[in-house]
């Protein structure tokens, strides 16, 4: 669909490999509107050995805010390891926020995190900042 207030536009693709066990998939997609939006993600599947993936991410600018997403995560059963980033931004008239957020365990028992989030008002803004090691015996 394309006019002068809208335009769109997207890809898709997918492939089935069933011998190997082994399903990717990938989709790309952008709308624009007047207001002006547009998302994209992306998404992997290894069943063969037992690993997965995704990524999203997303973009949404209005004329009263402006949103944007990353998140992405892995997990590869046949190791016990996980993986996981997750990250946002939102901006509004009012005040900025953003949060990112990671953490990581594997069969050794280490778990690692960070956390970051920031929030500006109009009235005034407040950040904070906190990081966590576990180990686990």
């Amino acid at each position: 669909d394309d006019s002068a207030l809208i335009d769109n536009s997207s890809i898709s693709g997918g492939f089935d490999n069933t011998a190997v066990g082994i399903k990717p998939s990938i989709s790309d997609g952008l709308k624009k509107f007047a207001s002006g939006d547009g998302s994209i993600a992306f998404n992997r599947f290894n069943t063969a050995s037992g690993q997965g993936s995704s990524v999203f991410g997303g973009l949404k600018n209005t004329a009263s805010d402006s949103f944007s997403s990353i998140s992405s995560g892995s997990d590869n059963s046949s190791l016990a390891d996980n993986l996981s980033v997750s990250g946002w931004f939102h901006n509004t008239a009012l005040g900025i926020k953003s949060l990112f957020d990671g953490s990581k365990k594997s069969t050794s028992g280490t778990t690692s995190s960070v956390f970051r989030g920031a929030g500006g008002t109009a009235m005034g803004k407040d950040g904070s900042v906190s990081g966590g090691f576990q180990k686990i015996a």
